[in-house]
């Protein structure tokens, strides 16, 4: 009797290791949830990554060319920056750039969006990327999308004294890695920040 119980601790302890891997998000008081977090599904894999976790970082950055500006949201682990990380990029809303601040305020606002395709600059348009495990990147960019990204909530906060908009947004796309493999991301969510100028 006494190993039949000695099994069912040993089993029982496995598979309480086993779910606690499974989950990312942290338990602390107050703090359900990490700052910045992307779930989803991407292809038959079930993606769960939040800043603090597992060594993840969440990163806002901007690019400018001579017409154009484009906000940048990215959570990677620094130390494997090209493996299972995920970008979300988010097109300023108008063409030509105007100040970096009145560009973000009149950009982050609770929409449903358009991809951004292969065609020139498209105002407001976003842009998935996800890289696998292997590095590989997958972008929504070269795809014609029949979903759109739609942006549920805008607040504003600060974190470690800057100003962030703190985005939260749902959506589903293809994504291609330009060699015509196909993955499908499907119930993601992403909370991101975007700002700290």
């Amino acid at each position: 009797m006494s190993s039949i119980k000695y099994f069912l601790f040993i089993y029982g302890c496995l598979l309480l290791a086993a779910c606690e891997r499974e989950h990312l998000q942290p338990t602390i008081p107050g703090q359900p949830d990490p700052l910045v977090y992307f779930i989803g599904r991407i292809g038959t894999d079930s993606i769960r990554v939040g800043g603090g976790i597992d060594d993840y970082v969440g990163n806002t950055y901007v690019t400018d060319t001579l017409t154009n500006r484009v906000f940048h949201f990215t959570l990677e682990q620094p130390l494997h920056p090209q493996a299972n990380a995920i970008r979300i990029s988010i097109n300023n809303y108008m063409v030509h750039p105007g100040t970096l601040q009145d560009d973000l305020d009149n950009s982050m606002f609770p929409d449903d969006r358009h991809y951004q395709d292969n065609h020139p600059f498209i105002p407001l348009a976003v842009t998935v990327e996800w890289h696998n495990n292997h590095g590989i990147r997958y972008s929504s960019k070269a795809l014609i999308q029949s979903d759109l990204f739609s942006i549920t909530e805008v607040t504003e906060i600060i974190h470690e004294g800057k100003p962030y908009k703190k985005v939260t947004a749902e959506f589903e796309c293809n994504l291609s890695d330009g060699a015509g493999h196909l993955l499908h991301l499907t119930h993601g969510r992403a909370v991101m920040l975007f700002g700290g100028f």
